[in-house]
Protein backbone atom coordinates (compact mmCIF):
# COMPACT_ATOMS: atom_id res chain seq x y z
CA UNK A 1 0.00 0.00 0.00
CA UNK A 2 1.85 3.56 -1.05
CA UNK A 3 1.83 6.25 2.00
CA UNK A 4 -0.48 9.10 1.81
CA UNK A 5 1.21 12.65 0.42
CA UNK A 6 1.27 15.24 2.79
CA UNK A 7 0.14 18.57 1.02
CA UNK A 8 3.16 21.33 1.72
CA UNK A 9 0.78 23.42 4.15
CA UNK A 10 0.36 20.89 6.93
CA UNK A 11 -1.16 23.37 9.54
CA UNK A 12 -2.71 26.91 9.57
CA UNK A 13 -3.95 28.70 13.32
CA UNK A 14 -4.74 31.98 14.37
CA UNK A 15 -4.35 33.33 17.84
CA UNK A 16 -5.35 36.91 19.59
CA UNK A 17 -2.33 38.50 20.07
CA UNK A 18 -3.09 40.36 23.25
CA UNK A 19 -3.49 37.38 25.44
CA UNK A 20 -1.35 34.86 22.78
CA UNK A 21 -4.88 32.37 23.23
CA UNK A 22 -5.13 30.11 19.91
CA UNK A 23 -8.72 30.95 18.23
CA UNK A 24 -8.76 29.01 14.61
CA UNK A 25 -7.11 26.18 13.32
CA UNK A 26 -6.99 24.10 10.19
CA UNK A 27 -5.05 20.71 8.96
CA UNK A 28 -5.28 19.72 5.29
CA UNK A 29 -5.94 15.75 5.13
CA UNK A 30 -3.05 14.06 3.75
CA UNK A 31 -3.62 12.87 -0.33
CA UNK A 32 -3.41 9.44 -1.16
CA UNK A 33 -0.49 8.33 -3.15
CA UNK A 34 -0.92 7.46 -6.76
CA UNK A 35 -3.31 10.40 -7.60
CA UNK A 36 -6.34 9.13 -6.02
CA UNK A 37 -8.56 11.39 -5.05
CA UNK A 38 -8.76 12.42 -1.98
CA UNK A 39 -11.03 10.73 0.80
CA UNK A 40 -14.44 13.19 1.72
CA UNK A 41 -13.11 15.27 4.45
CA UNK A 42 -14.83 14.22 8.26
CA UNK A 43 -17.76 16.04 9.59
CA UNK A 44 -16.94 19.53 11.13
CA UNK A 45 -15.74 19.12 14.71
CA UNK A 46 -14.87 15.29 14.58
CA UNK A 47 -11.47 15.17 13.36
CA UNK A 48 -8.97 16.65 16.14
CA UNK A 49 -6.07 18.58 14.86
CA UNK A 50 -2.80 16.82 14.97
CA UNK A 51 -0.98 17.41 18.58
CA UNK A 52 2.25 17.67 17.34
CA UNK A 53 0.95 21.08 15.49
CA UNK A 54 -0.89 22.05 18.82
CA UNK A 55 2.28 21.33 20.58
CA UNK A 56 4.51 23.92 18.66
CA UNK A 57 2.14 26.62 18.17
CA UNK A 58 1.67 26.67 21.21
CA UNK A 59 5.20 26.82 22.11
CA UNK A 60 5.33 29.67 19.74
CA UNK A 61 2.89 31.71 21.32
CA UNK A 62 4.88 31.52 24.52
CA UNK A 63 8.04 32.42 23.20
CA UNK A 64 9.49 36.05 23.55
CA UNK A 65 10.30 35.70 19.92
CA UNK A 66 6.42 36.77 19.41
CA UNK A 67 7.14 39.82 20.81
CA UNK A 68 10.43 40.28 19.34
CA UNK A 69 9.77 40.04 15.61
CA UNK A 70 6.23 41.17 13.99
CA UNK A 71 7.06 38.37 11.00
CA UNK A 72 9.41 35.67 11.60
CA UNK A 73 10.41 32.02 10.31
CA UNK A 74 11.50 29.04 12.43
CA UNK A 75 12.97 26.33 11.19
CA UNK A 76 11.85 23.06 13.53
CA UNK A 77 13.15 19.36 12.81
CA UNK A 78 10.45 17.98 13.62
CA UNK A 79 7.32 19.61 11.88
CA UNK A 80 9.72 22.11 9.48
CA UNK A 81 9.38 25.70 9.04
CA UNK A 82 6.77 27.69 11.16
CA UNK A 83 6.27 31.16 9.35
CA UNK A 84 4.38 33.55 10.95
CA UNK A 85 3.28 37.46 10.60
CA UNK A 86 1.35 39.76 13.15
CA UNK A 87 -1.40 42.28 12.68
CA UNK A 88 -2.17 44.92 15.54
CA UNK A 89 -5.07 42.13 16.97
CA UNK A 90 -3.91 39.07 15.84
CA UNK A 91 -0.96 36.23 15.36
CA UNK A 92 -1.39 34.40 11.89
CA UNK A 93 0.76 31.03 11.73
CA UNK A 94 1.98 28.07 9.02
CA UNK A 95 3.39 25.58 9.78
CA UNK A 96 4.81 24.09 6.21
CA UNK A 97 7.15 21.38 4.84
CA UNK A 98 10.49 22.92 4.00
CA UNK A 99 10.19 22.51 0.16
CA UNK A 100 7.73 25.24 0.45
CA UNK A 101 9.35 28.71 -0.58
CA UNK A 102 9.20 31.23 2.18
CA UNK A 103 7.69 34.17 -0.04
CA UNK A 104 4.62 31.41 -0.83
CA UNK A 105 4.24 31.21 3.17
CA UNK A 106 4.06 34.98 3.83
CA UNK A 107 1.75 35.55 0.55
CA UNK A 108 -0.53 33.00 2.10
CA UNK A 109 -0.38 34.57 5.74
CA UNK A 110 -0.92 37.86 3.64
CA UNK A 111 -4.23 36.76 2.15
CA UNK A 112 -5.62 35.09 5.66
CA UNK A 113 -4.90 38.42 7.27
CA UNK A 114 -6.82 40.18 4.96
CA UNK A 115 -9.60 37.66 4.53
CA UNK A 116 -9.60 37.36 8.44
CA UNK A 117 -12.65 39.82 8.48
CA UNK A 118 -13.51 42.07 11.77
CA UNK A 119 -16.98 39.97 12.02
CA UNK A 120 -15.31 36.58 12.02
CA UNK A 121 -12.88 38.00 14.86
CA UNK A 122 -15.50 39.12 17.07
CA UNK A 123 -17.14 36.05 16.66
CA UNK A 124 -14.18 33.62 16.84
CA UNK A 125 -13.96 31.76 19.97
CA UNK A 126 -10.75 29.67 22.22
CA UNK A 127 -10.06 26.12 20.93
CA UNK A 128 -12.71 23.75 22.65
CA UNK A 129 -15.03 27.14 23.53
CA UNK A 130 -18.51 27.07 22.79
CA UNK A 131 -20.84 29.26 21.32
CA UNK A 132 -24.04 30.52 22.11
CA UNK A 133 -27.14 30.64 19.06
CA UNK A 134 -28.55 33.93 19.02
CA UNK A 135 -31.77 33.86 21.19
CA UNK A 136 -30.50 31.51 23.62
CA UNK A 137 -30.01 32.09 26.99
CA UNK A 138 -26.51 32.17 28.96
Amino acid sequence: MEQPVYPPVRYVAVARLADRHPIAHYSPAPVPAGGAPPPPPPPPGTRPPPTIFIDKVTRVLRSKRVSEHARLTITDRDVGHIHFDSSPTHLFLVIAATSLPQRAAFKLLAELMRDFSPPLRASAVPWGGATRRRGSSP
